[in-house]
Order: structure tokens, then sequence, then C-alpha cells
């Protein structure tokens, strides 16, 4: 994992701040993991996804077999952001979680306190059903944030002008970025249900609708 608790400070922090050479953090620190608590410990000899990995030997709790490393490295980094600068409670913290009524939709993050939120990450999936996505997240009352994955190195199925292109047939909507070289991360538009039409693809006629 990318990221964990550091327990003598309840910090939530990632990997890349244990390494930063002003870091106040150790190697040798005792650190958690976020979804099950148990101790986890650090090496950075480990590749940026496996920094963290349970004390026990158990399975990374982040890890996703159908995901990959940028994926994931991409969800905690918005998972540590929402809860350190959003004010999200990182108790109320899930992935991967199934949303169901008026429709399903897996989810990559959802935290449900102080206000539930979703938050969606892109990279390489070509084809993602924004429509039926967004339509189960906000019937169901949650907020969505959109990330896509920037160009470079890993290089995404879409570029996040794609999306942006597409989603602005629904509304005032630009997504967020994450820029895996450099572990940057924006949120882009917090999505409401208040703020969007989401007409069905067929009704759309632009070239731009592609996702």
């Amino acid at each position: 994992m990318f990221t964990a608790i550091h327990r003598p400070s309840d910090q939530l922090i990632s990997g890349l701040d244990v390494m930063d050479p002003q870091s106040l953090f150790s190697d040798t620190d005792t650190y958690r993991c976020l979804l099950c608590n148990d101790e986890v410990e650090f090496n950075r000899r480990a590749d940026q996804h496996e920094l963290f990995t349970h004390s026990s030997g158990k399975n990374d709790c982040f890890g996703r077999p159908q995901n990959s490393d940028v994926h994931q490295v991409g969800c905690e980094q918005a998972i540590k952001m929402a809860c350190t600068q959003l004010g999200y409670n990182r108790e109320a913290v899930d992935i991967e979680l199934e949303i169901t009524g008026g429709g399903t939709t897996r989810v990559d993050v959802l935290i449900e306190e102080p206000e539930p939120v979703v938050i969606e990450l892109f990279h390489l999936s070509r084809v993602c059903g924004l429509h039926r996505r967004l339509k189960v997240i906000l019937n169901n009352d949650y907020a969505c944030h959109i990330i896509c994955v920037e160009p470079g190195k890993h290089r995404p199925a879409h570029k996040p002008e794609d999306f942006d292109e597409s989603l602005q047939e629904y509304g005032p909507i630009e997504v967020g970025r994450f820029v895996p070289e450099f572990n940057q991360l924006s949120f882009g538009t917090r999505i409401t249900a208040d703020m969007v039409d989401l007409k069905l693809p067929s009704c759309v006629d632009s070239p731009g609708y592609i996702l």
C-alpha cells in the first residue's frame, strides 16, 4: 500500500512522506493500515504501491488484481488528500464498494462522512460508462469526483480533456487530474445531482461524447 496511519502522531501519510529528507517520520516508526487497522511495515526499497505491507504477511487491503498499480496509488493519494485536506472522516472510507438503487455500479472510493462522496479514478478503462455510473451515484445521494490519469510515462486510455468534453454535455464539470510521476492530484469539480442534466448518450449530438 502507498498510505498508512503513523501511530505516534495518528496522521494519515504516504510512503513518500516518510522518504522526504525533511520528514519527521522514520522507517522504523510504527504504522497501521487505514482499512483494517493492522500493523504495517515501511520498506523504502519497495515499489511505490508496496511501500507499506502488513506485518502479518496478509494481502494488501488496497490491492485489487483488476486494477493497475497507478490506479491503486491514485486512489490512495485521493483518500489521503480527502481526509487530510478536505475534512473527510478516514474512519468512513471504503473501497471497491457496490452501489445499488436505480441500477448498480462498483465505485473506487466511497467516504460516508461528513458528507457522502464517491471518488472515481480512470486510467486504463476504455469504456467508462459515465452516464450509467453517475446516474446510480447521484440517484443514491452521493456527490462524485472524477479523476483521470494525465498522459506521461503511464499512458491512460483517454486524456483528461476527453472526459472534460464529454462531461460538459451534462453540466459545468472539470475532471480532476493525477500525475503519477510527481504524485500530484487535483479533485476537479464536486459533481452533485442539482448541477447536471444526465442526458442519455443517444441524445447528445457531440463527436467528443465517447466515454
